[in-house]
């Protein structure tokens, strides 16, 4: 079994602030990770798993907690693309059933 337990951090931003030209963060990016120098936000660097590598994971646990998360949730369950909010990845038919999301905010 391989599993990645993923914590929301408290700029859930990462999602929202995640640019649909970002080469990098783009669907069909074939890498497993990627690395950010200059990424929006207090803290410039970052290391992320793509959407390839958490496709892989046989489970994924989501952990999403605190109030300054709830529209970003709230954007996550709103239809429409992965482009736009990167969190509805994990809304795929084929990743809904492998991932669990854990939150105190109602959805």
């Amino acid at each position: 079994m391989i599993f990645s337990i993923l914590q929301a951090g408290c700029d859930f931003g990462n999602w929202r602030r995640w640019s649909p030209r970002n080469e990098k963060l783009k669907i069909k990016n074939e890498k497993f990770v990627e690395s950010f120098d200059n990424f929006p936000g207090e803290f410039k660097q970052r290391i992320s798993l793509t959407f390839v590598a958490l496709s892989k994971m046989t489970l994924l646990i989501v952990l999403v907690f605190g109030g300054n998360k709830k529209e970003a949730l709230r954007k996550m369950f709103t239809p429409g693309t992965i482009e736009e909010v990167p969190a509805r990845f994990y809304l795929r038919k084929d990743i809904t059933k492998k991932a669990l999301l854990i939150t105190d905010q109602k959805v």
